[in-house]
């Protein structure tokens, strides 16, 4: 896996599992393999089987909320990152995901924007304000409190830090999010599956 030979790495991982289902460091080393790969439904039965044997395993929690988020199952995300966090309270990467999903989530009964608030001006301040995902994530909460000033300079500033050829599409994203914000309007995620 290291050496980024994903199908024999798998192979690998998959006979450990074979031979020992309650390997945990077998499980998460395959569903991170299978993540590379693209093979997302096979990961989260891995990542699944994983949180079952060790519900303390914040990593674990951590990898199946992203694969969540990004399959827009964000009940299921918030979650898996709500426990992970209890485990690892300090985490800035599991705090930043937690309040996009309370600020941005369509359905107004999750939506804390409070604690949105509170937790994506914590990760900023303890960053510098020099991570542009964590300014996204702090722009739309104040997009969705109604602070669109201070959305837009929080988002240009974020823009403002993304400024290698590989981050175009994230700066893209975040330009489209500001243009919201200029027109006083909230960013929501567009979930496919609130889950």
């Amino acid at each position: 896996a290291a050496q980024q030979d994903y199908d024999e790495a798998q192979q690998h991982y998959h006979q450990a599992v074979e031979s020992d289902s309650t390997n945990i460091a077998a499980h998460f080393g395959l569903a991170r393999v299978l993540v590379r790969q693209g093979q997302t439904s096979e990961a989260t039965a891995h990542l699944r089987r994983l949180v079952a044997l060790s519900p303390t395993n914040a990593d674990a929690h951590q990898m199946l909320g992203e694969i969540l988020q990004s399959q827009q199952k964000l009940l299921d995300a918030l979650r898996h990152f709500r426990h992970a966090l209890k485990l690892e309270p300090d985490s800035l990467p599991l705090q930043n995901n937690v309040a996009w999903i309370l600020a941005t989530h369509p359905n107004t009964e999750v939506r804390q924007i409070e604690e949105a608030l509170r937790l994506s001006e914590q990760v900023s301040q303890r960053t510098n304000l020099t991570n542009p995902h964590y300014l996204d994530t702090l722009a739309a909460a104040y997009a969705n409190a109604e602070q669109y000033e201070q959305a837009v300079t929080t988002a240009q500033l974020a823009i403002d830090l993304l400024t290698e050829p590989k981050q175009q599409a994230i700066r893209q994203q975040i330009t489209e999010r500001l243009k919201l914000y200029e027109q006083e309007q909230a960013f929501r995620e567009s979930s496919v599956s609130s889950q």
